[in-house]
């Protein structure tokens, strides 16, 4: 569902460039992306020529097929029924942190490990997994935030420290008393979509010179952009989500219930058998 959009999205953008794109390349790079196989359609030579960001799409869509391997890492997780072990997926964040803080340390351009989208989706099953447990409190969010200031000067430091820190700091904002006030975003979650649409939406706008300023562009942009990701929301992603009717008792440790003991067997008494004369 979630990687649908994308490519309906394209789809509308090929008409208004047919007379300047490549529109059988771009159709192979359609059904590339639709497969699953890369995001080459965030790009379109022709597109866009006179943008500030010439050839661009849809920028974010570079991050879609990272999130579709790691959601086959959950699958094959649940597969094998570690999903239930989360001190394993807990194992499993922190080998993938060192591997990446490896990374860090010997590569050139160390925001191109691959290890390192894979520390963040981690860290995150790892709070979803120990939610139990998780608490947030304010001297923590304090020493996280300083962490972070602290390391924001030295970037190979910073780049360790988000996926510890940075993500309890986010988690902290996401379910902190903070955002009580818009607790309408737990039925309404408008999130992916304002990811899709808002490049493509600020490309468009920034055909015109006139709307190339960034406060005007972002004032259009944003109520503009939450439209296409209420829609999306209301007839692609919740219509998708409501097939999901098995409970997640079953594959999640945090909703475990203390078990009861189970009752010793009633022995069945024993009746004479005597022989009949």
């Amino acid at each position: 569902m979630r990687f649908c959009s994308p490519v309906l999205l394209h789809s509308r953008s090929v008409p208004s460039f047919a007379s300047r794109v490549n529109l059988p390349g771009y159709a192979h790079a359609l059904v590339h992306d639709a497969a699953l196989l890369g995001t080459q359609t965030a790009a379109l030579p022709g597109a866009f020529q006179h943008n500030p960001v010439p050839a661009i799409v849809n920028g974010s869509l570079w991050t879609i097929d990272w999130e579709f391997r790691c959601y086959l890492l959950v699958a094959i997780l649940g597969l094998f029924c570690l999903l239930h072990r989360r001190k394993a997926v807990l194992t499993a964040f922190l080998l993938t942190w060192i591997l990446y803080a490896h990374d860090v340390r010997t590569l050139s351009e160390p925001w191109r490990s691959e290890f390192r989208f894979l520390a963040f989706f981690l860290a995150g099953m790892v709070a979803w997994l120990y939610r139990d447990k998780l608490v947030f409190s304010v001297p923590r969010v304090v020493a996280c935030a300083a962490l972070l200031l602290v390391t924001a000067r030295f970037a190979p430091l910073c780049s360790l420290a988000l996926p510890l820190a940075g993500s309890y700091l986010l988690l902290w904002i996401a379910a902190g008393p903070a955002c009580r006030a818009i607790q309408w975003t737990n039925k309404t979650d408008l999130s992916y979509g304002v990811y899709l649409y808002a490049f493509p939406i600020q490309q468009i706008l920034a055909q015109f010179p006139a709307l190339r300023r960034p406060a005007l562009n972002l004032a259009l942009a944003i109520p503009l952009t939450l439209g296409c990701a209420f829609l999306s929301w209301r007839f692609v992603e919740k219509p998708c989500l409501s097939l999901k009717k098995k409970p997640l008792r079953d594959y999640d440790p945090a909703l475990d219930k203390p078990r009861q003991p189970v009752p010793p067997p009633v022995p069945h008494p024993v009746h004479a058998v005597t022989a009949q004369g």
